[in-house]
């Protein structure tokens, strides 16, 4: 059993912060958004099969603006954390007893992220990222990571995380 992780060094750039850029948007505005498109297409359905076309086109438009805001807010994300890191940022992080502690060697700040408010673990191609309230988010490279996936999980199941999926681990 690990009682802290440390990374000492992780370079985090843009290819890596548009690759988990959809897991940014918030997942109650993600579902929301796409029922909201459901419904207007079921209404154009509906209007176009009592041949009013007015209608129809006014909810089929209002349709795709819905999927066009989640696509939008994730690009707007993505770019407003490449903006934060100046296209690349190197961070050293501590997996403390009570929070994670994240040090940007760039600009020479911390901060805490509490495990209370740890909200997601996401698996993409080369990362791991923890998600946390406040927009805030742990970007893992696969490859600095020196623990397994498997203790990683362990470590994160034992402390006070609201994650409710937990990714597989072989």
């Amino acid at each position: 059993m690990l009682n802290r992780i440390q990374i000492n060094r992780t370079v985090v750039d843009e290819p890596l912060l548009k690759e988990i850029r959809m897991y940014l948007v918030p997942m109650w505005m993600k579902i929301g958004l796409i029922v909201l498109a459901v419904i207007l297409a079921g209404i154009a359905f509906f209007a176009y099969s009592n041949s009013q076309l007015t209608v129809c086109l006014v909810a089929l438009i209002l349709a795709a603006l819905c999927i066009f805001a989640i696509f939008y807010m994730a690009y707007s994300r993505g770019r407003e954390a490449v903006n934060m890191t100046n296209g690349e940022a190197i961070y050293t992080m501590i997996f403390q007893r009570d929070g994670i502690a994240v040090h940007n060697v760039n600009a020479g700040t911390n901060s805490k992220i509490p495990y209370e408010n740890v909200k997601r673990l996401v698996e993409t191609k080369n990362t791991y990222t923890i998600i946390a309230k406040g927009n805030q988010f742990v970007l893992l490279r696969k490859d600095v990571l020196k623990v397994t996936p498997a203790q990683l999980v362990e470590f994160l199941k034992d402390k006070d995380t609201k994650i409710k999926r937990w990714i597989k681990t072989k």
